[in-house]
């Protein structure tokens, strides 16, 4: 018999040996192949949580992750309760307590008197007819089921955690079991409570929250259109994504304020003349003491509308056009300088030489600054994307030194990347030696 009608088969209610029941459950853990597995590092937090909260959807434990904070009795009937003030533990950090996720499981495991239960030798409890979760002739109730769903869904959460993380973090954790282990006294089987093991994961995973937070705001200031080829809408959802990242982590520590001003200083990094013209009226605006009382949303939504009738009319398009045009002329002129100060030096030196002709002429630098500079098309030295493919050929942006019109750019489209930079820099240095020899 089923407790609901979700489309979802995991939030049914099946009889424990009925072959639907056993077909679900081996899918849900033995069945499970992670594509990548974890080390309790906190670098790996943010990609274990994503893809923790993935499997939560497509196995229906979704609703275990809210840890409730607070518990009342149902006025109609005395088995039944309500939870309230749910704190997510994915969302996050450090703001479940132990005594939360303990009180919790003794809710689906335990007693179900809101308090943490024992401590030691966690003992399940058996679903009776006096808190309602057996009927006449022994039949599962509605509450028994949902008893019955919590109890599966916690072990399917508790199977998975563990499966996401590498074999070294599995022992790492299993030093604590004692936090996380259920008996049940008929078949002295043990029972990994899902959300108390899971608590054992993030504590791992992120032990300092504070830290972690000052290195996101470090983070969000570096974000730029530039690095979304120029796509405000590409680079707003990085930045909101990135300020409500740390908002999960600890609410009110990335004041809206301060990022309203990070959003528009990023903004006028565009080099887009009519864009920036109405970015710097909001700006000031916003300065000025703010009188109309823009919040982040509403300030996002104006720039936003901006670029997107500048892109429809062409406006944007053209001006970064412009710009492109600007630096392959400055790139230009560079190049011509340093052909006309090369011709002043050879005249200088053929001077010299018929002045005294015994003097054995002057050793030439052979570094390409010192020869006829070679110069990259301008479109190399802005970036755009990581890789770009021009005329069927792949560039990759590295940040290397490299040499145009003269000068070194650490920044330059190539045909190599930034990691193997030094090996093409070693092979150019030996032909050039192998040529002067």
């Amino acid at each position: 018999m089923v407790l609901s009608f979700s489309t979802n088969p995991y939030n049914n209610y099946y009889a424990a040996n009925s072959k639907e029941f056993i077909s679900l459950d081996k899918a849900a853990k033995q069945d499970i192949r992670p594509e990548t597995r974890y080390d309790l590092l906190p670098g790996n937090a943010d990609s274990f949580a994503a893809d923790l909260e993935k499997y939560s959807k497509q196995y229906g434990y979704g609703f275990l992750l809210n840890i409730p904070t607070m518990r009342q009795i149902d006025a109609t009937d005395a088995n039944v309760f309500i939870y309230t003030n749910q704190i997510h533990m994915l969302e996050t950090w450090n703001r479940v307590t132990d005594e939360n996720v303990a009180i919790n499981a003794n809710e689906i495991w335990g007693a179900r008197d809101w308090t943490r239960g024992a401590i030691n030798n966690k003992q399940i409890a058996e679903m009776t007819a006096t808190r309602g979760e057996i009927g006449t002739a022994q039949a599962v109730t509605l509450i028994g089921r949902k008893k019955f769903l919590e109890r599966w869904k916690s072990t399917i959460l508790s199977h998975q955690v563990m499966q996401l993380l590498t074999p070294e973090a599995q022992i790492a954790i299993k030093i604590n079991k004692k936090k996380y282990q259920w008996t049940d006294p008929l078949s002295e089987e043990t029972i990994d409570d899902g959300r108390s093991l899971l608590n054992e994961v993030l504590k791992l995973m992120r032990p300092d929250v504070q830290t972690n937070v000052y290195a996101e705001l470090a983070k969000i200031k570096s974000i730029k259109p530039v690095d979304h080829a120029f796509n405000i809408i590409k680079w707003h959802s990085a930045m909101e994504s990135k300020r409500i990242s740390i908002e999960y982590k600890v609410p009110g520590a990335y004041h809206e304020s301060q990022y309203i001003m990070d959003y528009l200083d990023a903004s006028l990094t565009v080099e887009v003349k009519s864009f920036k013209a109405e970015v710097n009226i909001i700006r000031n605006r916003y300065l000025r003491g703010n009188p109309d009382g823009w919040n982040a949303s509403y300030i996002a939504g104006e720039i936003i509308k901006t670029y997107n009738n500048m892109f429809e009319d062409g406006t944007w398009n053209r001006e970064i056009g412009e710009k492109d045009q600007i630096i392959a002329l400055t790139t230009k002129l560079t190049e011509m300088q340093a052909k006309f100060d090369k011709q002043i030096a050879s005249f200088a030196t053929q001077a010299a030489i018929k002045e005294n002709p015994k003097d054995p002429a002057p050793k030439t630098d052979t570094r390409r600054s010192k020869k006829e500079h070679y110069t990259v098309e301008a479109w190399r030295l802005i970036k755009k994307e990581d890789t770009v493919s021009v005329k069927g050929k792949n560039y990759f942006w590295c940040t290397g030194d490299h040499w145009s019109g003269g000068e070194k750019h650490n920044g330059m489209y190539a045909d190599h990347k930034t990691c193997d930079h030094d090996s093409w820099r070693k092979t150019v240095d030996d032909k050039r030696a192998a040529r002067i020899a």
